[in-house]
């Protein structure tokens, strides 16, 4: 009689607790916590605490973190990225083939501007002037050609001296836009027979006293050009170069 009742007791349990071939599977399992909600859950997500910072994001440089959770905060090509260049010749300008566009600068990325078509060579760059040397110095494709007006000077009066010297400006007459026909072989208004530009030969050209600030010395008056204010070094060597080079247009 008590081996029947063991017997049916044993039957019973094997009926109420089923093996371990009968588990949950995965489909069944608990799904993974995604505290911020964002769609992408804690164990994707680099900062499960902030919608804004998942593997979906994109990375950009308004932020200081990993938007995109690749581990790589503020990473190359990033939204806003800023084209930075390499100036391993230190003249301010870089290679344009190894371009980067980055957040902000970091070495050997330290040039905005590109263009250098020798970046070991300090002496030559987009900011160079033209010399007679068999060298391509101011990287334009072109060598020897000379300093030219339209391309290398009128920019220079462009810049600096608008303000004053345009049709009605206060520059005594003198009009800087489209300025090459107003300066080659055109007589000074303040020193009787000394011409404005005198191809090849800046000593004789009013315009370079005036710029130098020696113009009294050679019989002027008034204020030195540009106003208040004088020409970068780099703009007068090229203003120089270009009246000693022939003053080509």
């Amino acid at each position: 009689m008590i081996r029947s009742s063991t017997t049916s007791l044993l039957a019973l349990l094997l009926v109420a607790c089923p093996g371990t071939s009968e588990l949950p599977d995965d489909d069944d399992a608990t799904p993974e916590v995604d505290f911020d909600e964002d769609g992408w859950p804690e164990s994707q997500d680099c900062d499960d605490s902030d919608s804004g910072i998942n593997p979906g994001m994109v990375e950009t440089c308004a932020t200081p973190w990993d938007d995109d959770c690749d581990g790589d905060a503020n990473s190359p090509g990033a939204e806003e990225c800023t084209p930075w260049f390499p100036d391993e010749d230190g003249d301010g300008a870089g290679d344009a083939d190894a371009e980067v566009c980055i957040c902000t600068f970091e070495p050997p990325f330290v040039a905005q501007t590109g263009g250098d078509c020798d970046d070991s060579d300090p002496a030559v760059g987009p900011h160079a002037f033209e010399r007679d040397n068999g060298v391509d110095d101011d990287c334009d494709g072109q060598t020897d050609e000379g300093v030219l007006h339209d391309e290398d000077i009128q920019p220079i009066w462009s810049w600096h001296c608008l303000l004053c010297h345009i049709e009605g400006g206060y520059g005594g007459g003198l009009v800087l836009v489209g300025a090459y026909d107003w300066l080659v072989d055109q007589p000074s208004q303040q020193v009787e027979g000394m011409d404005l530009v005198v191809p090849g030969d800046p000593d004789a050209s009013y315009l370079w006293h005036k710029l130098n600030d020696t113009h009294e010395q050679v019989g002027g008056w008034g204020a030195p050009m540009p106003f208040e204010s004088s020409l970068p070094p780099a703009d007068l060597a090229f203003v120089e170069a270009w009246i000693a080079g022939g003053a080509l247009r």
